[in-house]
């Protein structure tokens, strides 16, 4: 089966008058002709039915969603990474066109609460300096950030938290260290986490009071997880010291009790780099990764980034020696890998080529969900996907943006690039994303903070569409309940050509038949048992997207409508008309949905 693909997925136009749709049906290529059934079904009007990635901000100059919030004549420049709490709460740090004095930014559920050249905590007269990338939020709002500020050089160095309302210094440059009596803060404080209660954790480099051999720490509140030239990890290959933490590679579960690093150990450097959870190493440079079934271990530096989720799975990704194999690990299980197809039943598979990496994104959330960010064989304008729980595609390279929100893929915007691990899954399947843009042309067309709802995602997707006029296939999605009596089923599709009629069909099997009828596309419900709901033709209209709520008490069938059953699985497709480059007709993606 293929993956799901929301793409957008746009309200529907209003139905056309009964006389329109008569003549539109008619006017539809011949096919393999199912027989007659009794159409059912009702067309959602513009405003409702499967939700799109909306804009949170963008750089445009020319839209409202570029002014920076509270910050009047202010306008975002670009956007650095996102991080997020299981509730939905957000911080992302920002660029933005002020004087390069005070540009940076902190953002809290798109509110401004932390900016360069301003008091560190609202009372002081030290500003604010430069920003790390590595955030930290949790359900409360409280949150965390470490920066440079404009004190003196011996006592720049700050961790700076909010919690309970309260802003201030949670750590300095050369202040005591309480977990480590004796020593002070050094001069690289960084990778900020915090957990659900309120509890600061970062790093810190250099420390006074200690040798150059051991002045590096990793911290979680008032405890010492792991000291340079002290802590020897447990699951490693020897038994070596830590002697390095990299840079922001630090997450921390929400209650706490888990966490993940990312460093280096003393001893051969063919066997140093080191993913490190709750203090025992997972992943180790030249070494195999457990159950794998890889012959090769992993390469030098080949351990990329790692991460954690809320509920403390967590995160890795990479590449092995010799034969340059990308993965990602979740937990030690290899969930994704060059070659390995992007979800179960696709052909559609992970590659590296043209790129040296594959994979640019991993990240989940408290309940055991996850979205892999990788590139495919797709094809060079739509091969760089988003997929969650290696089931469906949340957003593609080439995806159109509703830029303004005015509710019409009529901006002449795409989706480019995704940023590099720029993403945030929520427990309730909000999914925010840093992305750059570009027009029809592959001009770039600047960055974007989008938010995709995936909560009501449902059913998966299969066959593979052929190209319309448009250039690209017509996709397929759905949102409601897999509950039968819940009756709450909407099905979308886009990537239309503009104004074309068309109508879907149903049934309870699955085929392949390409260019039935000599047309274009490819039939995958089954055609003897094939339902259409031919009395509610559709209209792709300026949009090239179309919706419809299905009454999932009337299914169309040959003999008559039928309702779904618990248990039962049907498979819906869309059918409509193209000149391509004559008159002819072809088929969207197909979703299965098995109910409950």
């Amino acid at each position: 089966m293929r993956p799901i693909h929301l793409l957008q997925l746009a309200p529907a136009l209003a139905l056309l008058a009964p006389s329109q749709a008569q003549d539109a049906h008619a006017q539809l290529p011949a096919a393999p002709a199912p027989p007659s059934s009794t159409a059912t079904g009702t067309v959602t009007q513009a405003g409702t039915g499967v939700t799109r990635s909306t804009v949170i901000f963008c750089d445009n100059l020319a839209l409202p969603s570029s002014a920076v919030p509270g910050l009047g004549g202010a306008s975002f420049a670009s956007f650095d990474r996102p991080y997020g709490s299981p509730n939905g709460n957000y911080v992302l740090s920002a660029d933005t066109d002020l004087p390069t004095s005070e540009d940076e930014l902190v953002l809290l559920n798109g509110a401004v609460v932390a900016r360069e050249g301003t008091s560190v905590d609202g009372v002081s007269a030290e500003l604010v300096g430069l920003i790390d990338t590595k955030l930290g939020v949790n359900d409360n709002g409280d949150f965390v950030y470490a920066t440079n500020t404009d004190g003196a050089t011996t006592a720049d160095e700050v961790i700076v938290a909010q919690v309970g309302g309260v802003t201030s210094v949670i750590a300095r440059e050369g202040d005591p260290i309480p977990a480590l009596p004796s020593t002070t803060y050094g001069t690289g404080n960084d990778a900020s986490v915090i957990t659900g209660s309120g509890v600061i954790g970062f790093s810190s480099g250099a420390i006074g009071g200690a040798t150059t051999a051991t002045d590096e720490l990793l911290l979680l509140g008032n405890t010492v997880l792991l000291q340079q030239g002290v802590t020897v990890p447990s699951g490693q290959m020897a038994s070596e010291f830590i002697e390095f933490v990299d840079f922001d590679d630090f997450h921390v579960s929400a209650d706490g009790l888990h966490w993940i690093m990312q460093g280096d150990l003393t001893g051969d450097t063919a066997f140093d780099d080191v993913a490190i959870v709750d203090g025992a190493v997972v992943l180790q440079e030249g070494v195999i990764i457990p159950g794998s079934g890889f012959t090769d271990g992993i390469d030098s530096s080949g351990i990329v980034n790692v991460f954690m989720d809320a509920g403390g799975n967590w995160y890795a990704r990479g590449n092995n020696d010799l034969t340059e194999q990308d993965w990602v690990v979740r937990n030690g299980v290899v969930i994704a890998s060059v070659g390995a197809p992007i979800a179960a039943g696709t052909t559609e598979a992970w590659s590296d080529v043209p790129f040296p990496d594959c994979f640019f994104a991993h990240t989940g959330n408290g309940v055991g969900d996850y979205v892999i960010g990788g590139v495919t064989d797709a094809g060079v304008e739509r091969d760089g996907v988003l997929v969650l729980n290696s089931s469906f595609v949340i957003a593609r390279e080439g995806d159109p943006v509703d830029l303004d929100g005015n509710g019409l893929l009529d901006d002449d915007t795409y989706i480019n690039t995704f940023g590099n691990d720029d993403v945030v899954l929520t427990d309730d399947l909000t999914f925010y994303v840093v992305a750059t843009l570009k027009d029809g042309a592959g001009a770039a067309a600047g960055d974007v903070f989008l938010r995709f709802d995936l909560g009501d995602v449902v059913g998966t997707t299969f066959c593979d569409a052929q190209a319309n006029s448009t250039g690209r296939p017509a996709f397929i999605g759905a949102r409601g309940s897999v509950v039968a009596i819940d009756n709450d089923l909407t099905l979308a599709v886009c990537e239309l050509p503009l104004a074309s009629n068309g109508y879907f069909i149903v049934s309870p099997d699955q085929t392949v038949v390409v260019n039935p009828g000599n047309i274009l596309g490819t039939i995958c419900v089954g055609s003897t048992t094939m339902g259409r709901y031919a009395n509610s033709v559709l209209s792709s209209g300026a949009t090239g997207t179309v919706s419809m709520v299905v009454d999932l008490t009337a299914i169309p069938q040959p003999t008559g409508a039928v309702p779904v059953m618990s248990g039962a699985t049907w498979n819906w497709q869309y059918w409509y008309r193209d000149m391509n480059p004559t008159a002819t007709s072809n088929f969207s993606t197909a979703v299965s949905i098995t109910f409950q």
